[in-house]
């Protein structure tokens, strides 16, 4: 953030530190699903869903880093306003909700918009060829949308029988999604590595 300008390392850079959030998230739901039910009304409970929507946050202002290094690069004082009015956002729902439902209905308001504007800005890049020696723009725009489909289904799948219900189902699918914009990462640099190859050979 001290430099005088942003570089394009900063984007996958971002997105690894997105998936480490992802992997704190994941053990917040495994811990929550076997210890609590949603029909759960004590603090205990609301207190471990604060912690891991929480986690949610700091994984969507990740994502929001990502929108704003593409869109205002080098726009520090933009970046700087509307990510901290976003975060004091997210406070303020983590804060005033005191249940369940109210929690999971106002996340819904939070993540929409930022997937929004990350799925537009991979189609956006991808039309364009932006940054194609970074990432396959294609691949993460689709797992974007996976990802985003799961979360829209998550609370009609939880609703579906007792306890969790089919929740596990919108687990699997979130994963989906994530496991192919990993690969829209990862399949750019095995595509950067076999051209540094090549070039090695005919120099040699």
């Amino acid at each position: 953030m001290k430099s005088k300008k942003r570089y394009l390392s900063d984007f996958p850079f971002v997105f690894s530190l997105m998936f480490f959030t992802l992997a704190f998230a994941k053990a917040f739901d495994a811990y929550i699903a076997n210890t609590f039910m949603p029909q759960d009304s004590t603090l205990t409970f609301f207190r471990w869903i604060q912690l891991r929507y929480g986690v949610m946050a700091v994984n969507t202002l990740e994502m929001l880093a990502i929108v704003l290094i593409i869109w205002f690069r080098s726009k520090k004082k933009t970046n700087f306003f509307i990510f901290s009015m976003y975060a004091m956002a997210w406070i303020l729902v983590l804060m005033l909700t005191s249940t369940y439902d109210e929690i999971s209905k106002s996340v819904s308001y939070m993540v929409v918009p930022v997937l929004v504007a990350l799925i537009a800005t991979f189609i956006f890049t991808y039309r364009h060829k932006r940054l194609a020696s970074k990432f396959n723009s294609l691949y993460v725009a689709i797992g974007t949308i996976i990802y985003a489909g799961s979360q829209f289904i998550r609370p009609f799948l939880i609703a579906i029988g007792p306890g969790w219900g089919y929740g596990w189902l919108s687990e699997i699918i979130d994963l989906f999604g994530w496991l192919i914009i990993f690969w829209g990462f990862f399949k750019p640099a095995i595509s950067i590595k076999k051209e540094i190859a090549i070039e090695k050979t005919l120099i040699s």
